[in-house]
């Protein structure tokens, strides 16, 4: 086994694997996108969790391809999703919450000041 600079030990300390510097690099900035929160880090994980616990080749070891495959799938229910919310809201205007228009200087910051206003809006606290 190589030497690392860390650890990775389960939470009941029966297993733990030694990390190179890569790999901590690696889950170090995997970590840090899941921590953020939001679709991508929810499909990041989903595609982790599903790869890692595959059986078959062809699902444990996804070809470019089949990532892309799964990201236009993806992509077209967020679509649905969002026709579905904007008919609902002209329908029903009224179950909707007023929201505070976004000012130039968040717009430019784009989805990090988008990110940072959801962290603290008051649902999310």
């Amino acid at each position: 086994m190589e030497d690392g600079i860390g650890v990775l030990v389960d939470p009941k300390g029966h297993h733990s694997e030694t990390l190179s510097d890569q790999e901590y690099e690696t889950l170090k900035q995997t970590l840090a996108t899941l921590r953020l929160g939001g679709w991508f880090a929810s499909w990041v994980s989903l595609q982790v969790y599903t790869i890692a616990e595959a059986k078959r080749p062809a699902e444990r070891y996804p070809s470019p391809k089949q990532i892309m495959s799964v990201l236009t799938l993806d992509a077209a229910e967020y679509e649905t999703r969002l026709q579905t919310a904007r008919d609902f809201a002209q329908q029903r205007p009224d179950l909707l919450a007023k929201v505070t228009p976004i000012n130039d200087a968040e717009q430019d910051q784009g989805s990090e000041g988008a990110a940072r206003r959801f962290r603290h809006s008051p649902r999310h606290r």
